[in-house]
């Protein structure tokens, strides 16, 4: 009997995959290039590729969990786990990052949640077997409640606080200032011309002049907080449930100013009964939670 599992965790920048034997003692993990479809689809499954052989070695796998940032069609969701499929002669089951990372919350809990606000986001919810998710629809279409949606949002103030004002606010003033630019246009040619990651560097500027306490950068965070907070209560409507256990991930959601606080402030403002989980558990964890499920119910295995 087959008894290693493998998770793989692909993101924007990296892929983590981790061996484990079905008692969930971690024997190997390997980390390689971004496995994001949308910026390479060669480049992903070769990077996909390299982690799992170099965790796999000559173990005999029985479930391998890969969950890849964004959308994932059905056509492209079944070419990757067929050719993954045949590559290491197991079983793959491929979801998306957002999803990996809801199985790593509580996965005992009937009610779990994960919100994810970082360089975009995405909320996730579950209610015993059913789950919806709340955005993740990528820079160009969403990711409210994100570092790269806040610089959006201060790039379109900027623009329309020198259309329209005949003295420019201390905030514009002080982002030309910080992004080293002279002229409104230069905002455009670096939005254009930038990487996701890059632009949304630039939150830690808003996040700087919030804690100087400039009102323009206080509300824009404060917005984005909201958004967050909305989709979430968005997400728990659609279960039929106001009480949930929530982790929270995401560099931009745990640390800029006002984002985490105005997000549980909507929480409280709709009346939704939580608790904050401290597991900090990694993403890829809900890989082997999941095959784990998976394999007890398929082939009434217990262990």
């Amino acid at each position: 009997m087959s008894s290693y599992i493998i998770g793989v965790d692909g993101g924007g920048t990296k892929t983590v995959a981790v061996l484990w034997d079905y008692n969930g003692n971690e024997i190997k993990r390997f980390v390689s290039g971004f496995a994001n479809f949308s910026i390479s689809k060669e480049e992903t499954i070769k990077n996909i590729e390299d982690a799992i052989s170099n965790v796999k070695g000559n173990h005999e796998i029985s479930y391998i969990v890969l969950g890849i940032a964004g959308r994932i069609n059905n056509n492209l969701r079944l070419e990757v786990e067929k050719h993954l499929n045949k590559m290491f002669n197991t079983t793959t089951k491929l979801i998306t990052d957002g999803y990996l990372a809801l199985n790593s919350v509580g996965y005992d809990l009937d009610a779990t949640m994960i919100i994810i606000g970082g360089t975009g986001s995405v909320v996730y919810a579950k209610n015993k077997e059913e789950i919806v998710s709340i955005g993740g629809f990528g820079h160009i279409l969403g990711d409210e409640g994100s570092a790269y949606h806040l610089v959006l949002e201060a790039f379109r103030y900027m623009i329309n606080d020198i259309q329209s004002n005949l003295k420019v606010s201390n905030f514009t003033k002080e982002m030309f200032e910080a992004l080293n630019i002279k002229e409104i246009d230069e905002v455009k040619d670096f939005i254009y011309s930038k990487s996701k990651d890059v632009a949304a560097s630039k939150a830690i500027f808003v996040s700087n002049l919030a804690k100087e306490g400039n009102e323009v950068a206080i509300k824009l965070l404060t917005t984005e907080g909201e958004s967050l907070g909305l989709q979430a209560v968005l997400a728990l409507k659609k279960l039929g449930i106001n009480e949930v256990t929530i982790e929270l991930k995401g560099s931009f959601l745990l640390n800029a100013p006002y984002v985490k606080e105005n997000f549980l402030e909507v929480l409280k403002n709709n009346k939704i009964k939580f608790n904050i989980s401290e597991n900090n558990n990694e993403p890829v964890i809900g890989a082997f939670n999941l095959a784990k499920k998976i394999i007890q119910k398929e082939r009434k295995l217990n262990f």
